[in-house]
């Protein structure tokens, strides 16, 4: 009896697909998650640009 048992094309393949996931980078997440993070940046400057204001005249 061998001390492995045989690695059948399905099992290869199935491996194969578990490895490409875990070595894949979410373009995506990093996408939404820069324009996410660069909307809440715009709109802190735009407040502290727009500076203190006595909002009785």
């Amino acid at each position: 009896m061998a001390a492995y048992p045989t690695i059948s094309g399905s099992d290869h393949t199935e491996a194969t697909r578990l490895m490409w996931r875990s070595r894949h980078i979410p373009f995506r997440a990093i996408f939404l998650g820069v324009l996410l993070m660069s909307g809440v940046l715009s709109m802190a400057s735009m407040v502290w640009s727009y500076g203190p204001v006595n909002p009785i005249p």
